[in-house]
Formats: structure tokens, sequence, C-alpha cells
């Protein structure tokens, strides 16, 4: 029996790719994803990795803008320096270039300093950025391909036969098989007893309950070795947090 966690496959791919469709689309959902299509939920995909693109763009440009100030700061500091050394030579007082190399080494060393430490705070600020982007982009992503699965659940009361089925593909064994669903579901559930049966190969004794604490479209699936959870609001939980650390390394990107 495999538990519940194994009906998603998620491939989080390179830092800050988040392949939410493909936890649905292997998931919890495929019988369901594929009667939309997958159109709908990939074109909102599309346009949340969009979101985030600009957010990546925003923070490149904010790195970019440091170091081209930092090349400012860094040539002014350079002409001042040439500055004070042709003033030094042309008074001719060798005290004086003496002072103004001083002061020009200390100036050069606090200017590179706050260099560093504002580039050290802006790459920082732009991996805070990409992190929190890419955590929107997860929540809006799962919020939007939420409404679109519950949708078409109302829509059609039949999907729930279909996540039955990918339940019960997950288990293994003999024995009894418990499956609960809501009372909605309960007649159509039934009704389907023996295509589950067929499914299964006559290896197991099926029941199929109501149960309140599942919702429509989906169903729990009880054996003897374990407990298939395939609640849209449970699978969605799950997916949820599987993705959850997938922002960590988003804005890791190497300072140039």
């Amino acid at each position: 029996m495999r538990s519940s966690s194994n009906l998603l496959k998620i491939d989080s791919g390179s830092a800050g790719r988040t392949e939410v469709r493909s936890a649905l689309a292997t998931g919890a959902f495929p019988a369901i994803y594929r009667r939309t299509g997958g159109d709908s939920v990939d074109d909102s995909l599309v346009r949340a990795r969009r979101m985030l693109d600009e957010a990546r763009q925003d923070a490149e440009r904010i790195v970019r803008d440091a170091r081209e100030e930092a090349g400012r700061l860094l040539r002014e500091a350079r002409d001042e320096a040439e500055a004070i050394r042709s003033e030094a030579f042309r008074s001719g007082y060798d005290d004086g270039l003496s002072k103004a190399a001083s002061d020009l080494s200390s100036e050069i060393e606090g200017l590179v300093n706050a260099l560093r430490s504002a580039r050290d705070a802006i790459l920082a600020q732009k991996r805070d950025m990409m992190k929190a982007a890419e955590q929107e982009l997860i929540e809006l992503a799962l919020e939007i391909a939420s409404r679109i699965i519950r949708r078409e659940i109302a829509r059609d009361s039949s999907c729930v036969i279909e996540v039955i089925e990918d339940a019960l593909r997950h288990t293994s064994g003999e024995g009894m098989i418990t499956v609960r669903v809501a009372e909605t579901d309960l007649e159509r559930a039934r009704g389907a007893l023996p295509a589950f049966q067929k499914l299964l190969d006559g290896a197991h004794d099926l029941k199929i309950l109501p149960d309140p604490r599942v919702e429509p479209g989906g169903c729990i699936v009880e054996t003897q070795f374990g407990t298939v959870d395939a609640r849209p609001a449970r699978q969605f939980e799950q997916i949820r947090r599987s993705l959850g650390d997938v922002g960590g390394d988003a804005g890791n990107t190497p300072a140039g």
C-alpha cells in the first residue's frame, strides 16, 4: 500500500521552478485535469509565471543600477585622487603629496567598504524579493487550479468515479477496502461498484460509505495497510507543503 503522499509526483526542477501543473496532472487529480484539457490551468500558470518573470526583471534592474552607481562613484573617486595628485605636484610640496596620498587611500578604502555593504544589502533584498515572488506564484497557481478543479467537480458529479478509480490504483494486497465519499456522491459511487471490483480484479471486499469529512468529488480509501486520502482539500494542502520550499533557492543567484 502506498501512502497518500505518493499520489503526488512533484518535480521542483531547478531553483525557482514550480511544477504545479505536473503535480496536478500526475497527482490526485489526473482524471479531472484531463477533463479540463489542462488548458485553463496551463493558461493561469503562464500568467503567474509572467508575474514572476517581471519580479525577476525588477530585481535584476536593481542590481544593475547598483553596479552602475558603484562604478560611477569609483570613477569619481579616481578623478578626485588624480586632481589631488596634480594639485600637490603643482604646489611642489612633498608633504602635501604624502598627505594627499594618505587621505586618498583612506577615502578609497571607505568608499570600497561602503560599496561592498551596499552591494550585499541589494543582493539580500533581491533574494528576499525572489523568495517572496516565488511563494506568491505557488499560492496563486494553487488557488487558480483549486477553483478550476472544484468547478469541474461541480459541473460533472461523475468526476468522483474517476477520482475513486485513481485512488484504488494505489492500493495493493488483499482484504477489505472501504471507500468513503460525500453523501451527495454515495449513490453514484455505489452504482459504479462493479467497475471498481473489476479494477481490483476481485481481490478485495469493497464497501462504499458516506462520510461527512469528505467533500464532493473526493474520497478516502482505507485498507488494512493504510489510507489514501484523495479529498481535494487534502491533496492541495500536500501539494502546497511539497512546493513550499521551492522558492527558497529562487534568489540565490551568484554575485557578479
